[in-house]
């Protein structure tokens, strides 16, 4: 079976993802096991243009809002409508596990594979295919894909905030033994990747499942920190009661520590807080962001807002935000509350209405483009090691050291998956993925840089405002 015939016949499969930085991680997995085979490519996915030909497609799905089971359904709807040859379709992830029968049942869908089984995905689908098996591609053979990779280490989540459905597909929390973290760096650091990102479901959790275990999220970034020739480590989203100053001054005193962070804050109202069951108030978040731009002055710090939760009144939502207002946070990802069946909030009386909930979104995301704004203008002037992700045409593309968009000419010999120092000269309309704008630079001459300590010792300090 294959999109293209031929006595060296090459095996197209798409991996499609959805949701969280858990699932790319989860994803980059599937991936590397696919590489190992060497009549395999990988070919991305892509929601909209010109129909694309596959033997398979594996989508790791997402059920965190009614909006993500939809997009879901019409990518499989798309590959069914627009390929010549119906491809084989395994559909794995949260959607999958909250409502098989229901996706098992959409037009299309081959198989369903719960998060709990998704490593049985790669191997069903190399079976039916009937991929030969006797030639297998080293990992420092296979293709390098990205410059960065997720290196989860922690799995499910059982605080059951009221709004979520996450703990019911993904179960209880669980750890990765710390054997099965470096193997994992290891494999990363054959492909040649120079930055990871630490992630999980709940990743702030990590240890606390396993009693009497020695490790925590502290501990999983020294040993990160220890391997060698992983240049770069960032942090994923991360609940603020698990920022602790013992994890920030880990990220401050390696010198691969980026700071860059993410915060599911859902709330300013300590009202809504509580009804959500979340385990801090207003004045935590406060106290959260004051200590990360103590040790990162330069730190971008990100947050996802759920707005018109049950009972949400309007002074909820200005309390949100005029918090989000008075803190430097530079990256808003806002979602209306939408009914998930099953959890606790789906019981709940007082719905907002829907265009309240989708004013306050507008209203939010209006005050996440301009503090995005602002946090590019702080950097202008400034120099940042940049992680070059892509190289096109003389011109270079990638993240600063504080995740924030660049681009520039790119001098004789810059590579993909070089790090290099950068003259950041101004802010400039050019899109780069998703940001309305980005910053420009200019590369020194030594293309790769050396280390560059990013905390406070090398900036002034910063005082957060207190909540009033």
């Amino acid at each position: 079976m294959s999109c293209h015939q031929g006595e060296k016949a090459r095996v197209r499969i798409g991996i499609a993802h959805f949701g969280c930085r858990a699932n790319f991680g989860d994803s980059e997995l599937m991936e590397d096991h696919l590489l190992s085979y060497p009549s395999v490519d990988i070919v991305p996915v892509k929601n909209s243009g010109p129909a694309q030909d596959f033997d398979a497609v594996i989508i790791n799905s997402c059920t965190i809002t009614d909006t993500a089971d939809r997009e879901c359904r019409l990518l499989i709807r798309r590959l069914v409508e627009r390929s010549d040859v119906k491809p084989l379709v395994a559909v794995v992830g949260c959607y999958a596990s909250r409502a098989p029968k229901e996706v098992l049942d959409l037009p299309g869908v081959d198989q369903v594979f719960s998060t709990k089984r998704k490593q049985e995905v790669v191997p069903w689908v190399v079976d039916v295919l009937g991929l030969p098996q006797e030639t297998v591609v080293s990992a420092d053979d296979r293709p390098r894909r990205h410059a960065r990779a997720f290196l989860k280490v922690q799995d499910g989540c059982q605080d059951y905030c009221a709004f979520c459905i996450v703990p019911y597909a993904r179960g209880r929390s669980r750890s990765i033994p710390k054997a099965d973290i470096l193997a994992r760096c290891n494999e990363l650091v054959m492909r040649r990747v120079k930055e990871v990102v630490i992630t999980g479901i709940n990743v702030g959790r990590y240890g606390l499942d396993v009693p009497g275990q020695k490790g925590s999220l502290v501990d999983v970034v020294t040993w990160v920190s220890e391997v060698d020739d992983i240049k770069r480590i960032r942090l994923s989203s991360i609940d603020p009661m698990d920022v602790t100053p013992e994890l920030i001054r880990a990220l401050g005193t390696t010198p691969k520590g980026l700071p860059s962070f993410h915060l599911p804050i859902q709330s300013g109202s300590d009202r809504i807080l509580e009804a959500m069951g979340r385990r801090y108030r207003k004045q935590d978040v406060v106290n959260r962001v004051s200590w990360i731009m103590e040790q990162f002055p330069d730190a971008t710090i990100g947050c996802d807002v759920l707005v018109g939760f049950p009972g949400e009144t309007e002074s909820d939502f200005q309390e949100t935000y005029e918090l989000l207002e008075r803190l430097p946070i530079a990256k808003f990802h806002v979602f209306p509350y939408s009914v998930r069946p099953g959890t606790r909030a789906a019981k709940m009386s007082d719905h907002v209405p829907s265009h309240l909930k989708h004013y306050r979104v507008a209203e939010l995301l209006k005050l996440g483009e301009r503090q995005f704004k602002s946090a590019m203008t702080s950097m202008v002037g400034k120099r940042s090691h940049v992680l070059v992700e892509n190289v096109s045409r003389g011109m270079f593309r990638g993240y600063t050291h504080n995740y924030l968009p660049v681009y520039g000419e790119a001098l004789v010999g810059c590579q993909s998956n070089s790090i290099v120092e950068v003259s950041l000269q101004n802010i400039d309309s050019k899109p780069i993925l998703t940001y309305p704008v980005s910053l420009f630079g200019r590369i020194k001459p030594e293309l790769e840089a050396g280390s560059i300590n990013w905390g406070k010792e090398a900036h002034i300090s910063y005082s957060a405002p207190s909540v009033l």
